[in-house]
């Protein structure tokens, strides 16, 4: 697999991440960054819904964000692209100069056509690179052809979805969230100088040595868990998002309300009365559900009480009790949450 990540019957084999003392303060730059980030979104949102509109520096420093943001992640993109056409291999600054020029197209009413552009970029470099790591012995042409199509596809929903969109001046500046929460801990991790390596596994003669092993129980665990749950959930939202009578939309989309302002401000605070309710239920059956790990070996909660612990002690009550309080206090924790949160956005009726 791709990113010196492997998997086999012994597990799943990953990269063993290695910071060094500085990197602490790279976290906390994460956290401060997050937080703040979090603070000007919500800042930013009040505004807009007490005068209509964001305030103006929100809506210059998203432009720049969004320029920045575009430039930062068509460089790569671009970079990684050029590996696969003959002749550019070995000129990185035609890959530097096409990011600066999608990132200033950006600024101007071509944004559209650029963007459409860096999402073809992504989707093929990232589709070449994992189909050619997964299906080595398949032709590279084949494969090529196949990314190729697919970033097309990702350039055309791209395009369709930024002409749709509202001006600059009324989108929510998501760039410059993103610019906050990655921009600051960059910059901290540049300026301590911290290092951030990692241990790659490598194959030896009957094992992989370094690295971090995942059980392959556990990975069954997580993926089967994270399957069934996020379906449950995902029917969850479905369901009420179909269950907000189609005139409130009609009625949203007479004011004039765009359409991720009819969504945020209209569909969501309406359906959540829906979704809340079971999505506690499918949080309280997870926790629940983690249980059936016992079932395929792995050492979790209820396979270390009852099973090592019980063996051990012999106090079958004492432990049984001990595994029930458990299970209680997880599951009053989520509903006390639950409810906290269904309180909070809940709709005030006069």
């Amino acid at each position: 697999m791709p990113l010196d990540v492997f998997i086999n019957q012994r597990g799943l084999m990953v990269p063993r991440p290695m910071p060094d003392g500085e990197f602490i303060w790279v976290l906390l730059a994460i956290a401060i960054s997050i937080i703040a980030a979090i603070a000007v979104g919500i800042w930013a949102t009040r505004k807009r819904t007490a005068t209509g509109r964001y305030p103006a520096p929100v809506v210059q420093a998203a432009k720049v964000a969004d320029a920045v943001v575009t430039f930062l992640v068509a460089a790569p993109a671009f970079s990684l692209l050029s590996q696969f056409v003959p002749g550019l291999a070995n000129s990185p600054a035609i890959a530097r100069v096409a990011a600066l020029v999608a990132a200033v197209a950006s600024l101007t009413r071509f944004a559209p056509y650029s963007r459409a552009v860096v999402a073809f970029a992504i989707t093929f470099v990232i589709l070449a690179a994992l189909l050619r790591a997964m299906f080595s012995a398949r032709p590279p042409f084949a494969i090529d052809i196949g990314a190729i199509l697919a970033g097309l596809v990702m350039g055309w929903i791209s395009l369709e979805g930024t002409l749709r969109r509202p001006p600059s001046e009324g989108r929510f500046p998501l760039a410059l969230l993103i610019l906050i929460a990655v921009g600051i801990p960059a910059f901290v991790y540049v300026v301590t100088g911290a290092q951030l390596a990692f241990e790659l596994p490598v194959l030896e003669r009957f094992n992989f040595r370094g690295g971090v092993q995942l059980p392959p129980e556990l990975v069954a665990l997580v993926f089967g868990l994270t399957i069934y749950t996020a379906a449950f959930i995902a029917e969850n939202v479905r369901g009420g998002i179909r269950s907000v009578n189609k005139g409130q939309t009609e009625a949203a989309q007479s004011l004039g309300l765009k359409e991720g302002d009819r969504l945020r401000l209209v569909i969501v605070p309406r359906a959540m009365r829906v979704i809340v309710p079971p999505l506690t239920s499918q949080y309280l059956n997870l926790t629940k559900n983690s249980s059936l790990g016992a079932a395929i070996g792995y050492p979790e909660l209820v396979n270390v009480f009852t099973g090592t612990t019980l063996n051990q002690t012999g106090k079958a009550i004492e432990v049984i009790a001990l595994t029930m309080a458990v299970y209680l206090t997880f599951s009053l924790l989520t509903s006390a949450f639950m409810n906290w949160y269904n309180g909070r956005v809940a709709m005030v009726e006069r």
